[in-house]
């Protein structure tokens, strides 16, 4: 690794230099690369971000970076991206026959790659409208690239106004956004979700759905997830929370726990569950 270091210190002194970049300096330290630079803050995002990414083979993010007010540069902080995949099982249930008022989602573009629950509130017709609305208005807002919470402000404004009628509907998001490469959850009137890896963790949201009040609340909660991690993202018709634990580490197929967490006792709410492995 200390050879790889010292080659790609001398391709990114050689390319700034090529490109008339005023390097300070810079210096790996094991997956954190700290670069000084004298340019505008502009130049940061336009520039010197991508320039360091194309010589990395895209393999660092920008962490964060800060204005050195004695020795007048820029110091930017970049770490190494971790690559992940994802397994998952997902099993659902509805009170009234084939109509359910829960609709799930698995999304990906080039910012972000997404788990969604929407829970529409009640259940039957009404509850699927407001739920597949939702799910589909996220889709769309996030394709003409609007951020997580743009999209969730945006949705609640047309829940709220969709024809005066009252939708509501939960939004239980899990999402790793890859500029910055880190894990969230942002749940809005959504059920607990549990992490689960040597012990199990609970994840609250104190949001209110969508579509009943004008200005929402958008919290991201960081999640710190490492691989072979399991999360259990589930609507609030699952009351059964037995299976949700340790045991669920032992067991390789996915769809499986998902169906075992549905369970088979008699419907009370619409349930959906999400059972998602990180490798």
């Amino acid at each position: 690794k200390e050879n790889v270091e010292l080659d790609n210190n001398y391709r990114l002194k050689k390319e700034f230099y090529r490109c008339g970049v005023d390097l300070v300096d810079l210096y790996f330290e094991g997956d954190n690369l700290e670069v000084h630079v004298g340019c505008h803050k502009k130049e940061i995002k336009d520039f010197i971000v991508p320039l360091i990414k194309k010589i990395l083979n895209d393999k660092v993010v920008l962490e964060s970076f800060k204005w050195d007010y004695v020795f007048g540069y820029y110091i930017l902080n970049l770490r190494e991206k971790n690559t992940f995949n994802f397994k998952y099982g997902i099993s659902q249930k509805s009170l009234e026959g084939n109509v359910c008022g829960d609709s799930y989602l698995v999304y990906e573009n080039d910012d972000v790659y997404m788990f969604v629950i929407s829970d529409g509130m009640g259940n039957g017709e009404k509850a699927r409208e407001a739920s597949k609305l939702a799910i589909s208005l996220l889709k769309k807002f996030l394709d003409v690239g609007f951020s997580v919470e743009q999209t969730v402000k945006s949705l609640n404004s047309v829940l709220k106004g969709k024809y005066n009628k009252e939708l509501y509907s939960t939004l239980d998001l899990f999402f790793f956004d890859k500029k910055v490469n880190r894990f969230y959850f942002c749940k809005n009137g959504a059920a607990d979700s549990y992490l689960i890896r040597d012990k199990k963790v609970c994840f609250k949201g104190n949001n209110l759905p969508l579509g009943i009040v004008d200005n929402i609340s958008v919290n991201l909660q960081e999640v710190e997830i490492q691989k072979d991690d399991i999360l259990v993202i589930a609507s609030d018709g699952v009351e059964d929370k037995r299976f949700i634990g340790l045991e669920l580490v032992k067991m390789s197929n996915l769809q499986k726990v998902s169906e075992k967490i549905i369970g088979k006792e008699e419907v009370k709410d619409d349930k959906t569950v999400f059972v998602i492995k990180i490798c």
